[in-house]
Order: C-alpha cells, then structure tokens, then sequence
C-alpha cells in the first residue's frame, strides 16, 4: 500500500448510496480526505453524517454529471479545496444508472441519450475537467464499468452501450495519460444489490437466483480501495460470480456456442422458467 493516506484526496462520483456512499466512508475511515459528489443535498447532509467521527476528513460537493455546467462548477471548487491536501490524488467515476431494460424494438435514441449522458458522457466530463489536477500529482483515475461491457445481452442496450463506450474511453485515456505518469483503472463488476439493481424488475429477477445478485458489496468497495491505495493496482477488477462464471466464459466462447446458451437464458428469463 502506498504510504500518506491522509495526503492522497479522493474525489468521488455517485456517492448519495450504493458503491460511492460505502466508498467515500471506507476512505474516510482509513484517514483519506474525501471530496464526495452528491447529486442532492438529502444525500450530502446523510454522508456527512455518517463520517462524522471519522479520521480522515469528508466534504460533499453537489455535482451532476450529466450537466457540463455542475461538472466545471465542481471542478472550480476542487482546485481550491485539494490545495491544501497537497493536490488531488484520485478520481472515481462512480456515477451510473440502469435505464429502460426493454427490447430494441421499444426504445428510442432518446433514451439511450439519457443513459449515455450520465454513464459515458458523465465520466468523460468530470474526467476532463479534473485530469490536470491528477497529472500534477501523477495520481490515479478509477472507473466504473459492468461486467456487461464483454458481452452484449438483450434488454440492456442502453446501459451495455454506455459501458462499452466507458471501456473504450478508459483504454484511450489509459494509453495517453501513461505519458504523464497517471495510471487508469476500471471495475468491472457484475450485479450486486444495490439501489440501482432494487429498483428494475429485470435485476430482481436475476437476483432470485443465488449465482446472481450478489449481496458481497464489500467485493466492490475493496476493490475500489485497491485502486485508490495499492503500490501496484490492476488495470481491471472483475468481480462477481456472474462476471467470472457467465460473463467471462461467455467472452471467450465460440460464437454459435455463446449465442445457444443467451438464447437459452433470455427465454428462460421471459418466460419466468
């Protein structure tokens, strides 16, 4: 693990709930200062709470990705508040949301603007406007993307498009930031319970099966840390028993073969069998 944790300032994405709420208390916890995004104040004034307490210190910014604006706003307060923790060591783009789970057939462009604008254009702005910070300290930029950015699956266009785009992004960015001694990483997890998953009926029904819808979030979080903290991080973490049994056997499958088997799953999955 690197040394100075209460030197190496994290900014955090997405942190009302799920990953990025565990994420910033983790860092807080283990003496990091934590410059949280929240998209609301409810949200802000909870975490705050929560630190409370805690070693390293927590701040809240209010933030939403899917606006240029909020994001530069964000960005202006962030090059005064890290000055005096001696820069900024990390980013995490953390936000992210599910979108309509629904068939091509019964969705528009609209709506995959809608998730792009928050999963694939909200990490390119926030990474954007803060990259200059994190070159100064050659420091790191941690992204999230999904397990099912390796395969393409019915019902998830708009969210396994954003987050082959994020891959793509995350591979171009890893390449040109080399140079100035910044390293990229991405996660790449596959369902786990939380709130984004809770709320769409297609998750829960993967979460009635035990190999899905994982309730180890802590996978995620340590994941996460590892990213932001060790002497040498992974350029990928991929987590989850659906990642490593489906997704991934899925990935290097022959084509006629992983075809059979989605068919198998998506009627099985229609059809409630």
């Amino acid at each position: 693990q690197i040394g100075d944790l209460d030197k190496r300032a994290v900014f955090i994405t997405g942190c009302d709930s799920g990953f990025g709420n565990l994420l910033a208390l983790k860092c807080a916890k283990n003496g990091m200062p934590v410059f949280a995004g929240c998209l609301t104040e409810k949200g802000a004034e909870a975490l705050r709470k929560a630190a409370e307490g805690f070693t390293g210190k927590l701040e809240t910014i209010i933030v939403n990705v899917a606006s240029t604006e909020s994001v530069q706003e964000a960005a202006k307060q962030l090059d005064k508040l890290t000055e005096k923790h001696g820069g900024l060591h990390a980013v995490v783009n953390n936000a992210g949301i599910l979108g309509p789970t629904y068939f091509d057939d019964l969705l528009s462009v609209e709506q995959y603007k809608e998730v792009a604008e928050v999963n694939t254009f909200g990490v390119i702005r926030v990474t954007q406007a803060l990259k200059h910070l994190v070159k100064k300290t050659r420091g790191r930029i941690v992204t999230m993307s999904s397990a099912a950015a390796k395969v393409g699956n019915s019902n998830w266009g708009p969210y396994t498009t954003s987050k082959f785009a994020v891959n793509g992004y995350c591979e171009v960015i890893r390449q040109e930031l080399r140079l100035f001694g910044v390293s990229v990483h991405i996660l790449e997890p596959g369902i786990f319970r939380t709130p984004i998953a809770e709320k769409n009926i297609v998750l829960r029904m993967y979460q009635d099966v035990d190999m899905y819808g994982s309730t180890r979030v802590e996978l995620v979080i340590d994941a996460y840390f590892h990213a932001l903290t060790a002497r040498f991080p992974h350029l990928r973490y991929q987590l989850g028993k659906d990642c490593h049994y489906m997704y991934l056997p899925l990935f290097y499958m022959p084509t006629g073969l992983r075809d059979a088997l989605l068919s198998l799953k998506n009627m099985r999955y229609t059809l409630g069998f």
